[in-house]
């Protein structure tokens, strides 16, 4: 994406066809998928099955914020 804004805003076309980003797209989707799809799953602990939450508790909590903003 980086690649396309930069050839775009210097250049003032895409480096791309819409074709080759497409393929683009669908091979990065599909090794993500793959890669997923072959990870063994987890077995569910104790832990994870006496998570109780409140109706107003956030679903973004303020460490997930630090975490996504540094």
């Amino acid at each position: 994406m980086f690649i396309v804004f930069l050839g775009g805003a210097t250049l003032g076309n895409s480096p791309f066809s819409i074709i080759q980003l497409l393929w683009i797209n669908l091979i990065m989707d599909a090794l993500a998928a793959i890669s997923l799809a072959t990870e063994p799953p987890i077995a569910k602990t104790e832990e994870m099955s006496n998570i109780i939450r409140k109706v107003n508790d956030k679903i973004i909590q303020p460490a997930m914020w630090r975490n996504v903003l540094t």
